[in-house]
């Protein structure tokens, strides 16, 4: 069964890695390794079929009057984003000095603009750490469009992140987005505000909570030059499917760990692909 998962499991090399050649004020070049710490697959998002029309129903005064137990209110979804902010949590693999984020614009027909992006540190729920909100820019501007079947790097950031801690992706979309570019298996809460932008706010007045990501694509930090990535590449067992939600026990998620707690291969991160 070891040998099944590990050939299962490992593209370990560069994949997803990258450098980039920074100037200095000597004129020298320094270079800057970056690593994925998280990431996860795009999806189309999947709607449900819609519910059948009801049908009237004949009553005669000899019928008693029913007992059965009322509908539960339905799960809460997201269709589409509209002057409305969504914080998405996600768990580190290896630490870094500096942070940049990757937005995917995968399966979605229209463009979307996004008015504001940061990231921070998560407190409780969807709270953040004080003092570790940064605001993100993309190519020097805090809006942008994100056009279809783009990805967008963020400008890097400096923050201290941790291995194997909580991360706050937090997007404000100030127009309707239609249908969004999603990964349905988050396992992690994702916090959907109340009409305004929060993106960089300590309090979080929620609409609702689902277990998606939109449009995160990848979270990548200046490591160590011997760092690397492993990516887990699979079926919904990979993906967490039935792995208790919040509780960071998928398979990827222990290996993580496991690697992590070990210091000759705690620069290996785990991106759950």
């Amino acid at each position: 069964m070891r040998r099944v998962v590990i050939a299962l499991l490992i593209v370990i090399a560069q994949s997803g890695v990258s450098s980039a050649a920074l100037g200095t004020a000597e004129g020298k070049e320094t270079t800057e390794h970056w690593v994925p710490t998280w990431g996860t697959a795009q999806q189309l998002i999947r709607m449900p079929p819609p519910a059948p029309p009801a049908q009237p129903v004949a009553t005669t005064a000899t019928q008693p009057p029913s007992t059965a137990p009322a509908q539960a209110n339905p799960p809460f979804r997201v269709t589409t984003l509209n002057n409305q902010t969504v914080r998405m949590v996600l768990r580190t693999t290896i630490g870094g000095r500096r942070v940049r984020v990757k937005l995917s614009n995968a399966f979605a027909m229209l463009p979307v603009a996004v008015g504001s992006a940061h990231v921070a540190r998560r407190g409780t729920e969807a709270g953040i750490l004080a003092g570790s909100d940064r605001p993100l820019t993309f190519g020097g501007r805090q809006s942008f469009t994100l056009m279809p079947g783009v990805v967008v790097v963020s400008d890097p950031v400096d923050l201290d992140v941790p291995a194997l801690t909580d991360l706050a992706v937090s997007l404000f979309f100030p127009r309707d987005t239609g249908t969004p570019t999603t990964h349905s298996t988050g396992l992690r809460p994702t916090y959907v505000s109340s009409e305004g932008d929060f993106s960089g706010a300590s309090e979080f007045p929620l609409a609702g909570t689902t277990q998606q990501y939109y449009w995160l694509s990848s979270v990548e930090v200046i490591a160590r030059p011997e760092a690397a990535a492993i990516v887990a590449f699979g079926d919904s067992i990979t993906d967490g499917a039935r792995s208790t939600p919040d509780t960071n026990h998928s398979w990827p998620a222990l290996l993580a760990a496991r690697l992590a707690a070990n210091k000759a291969t705690a620069n290996l991160a785990v991106v759950n692909e």
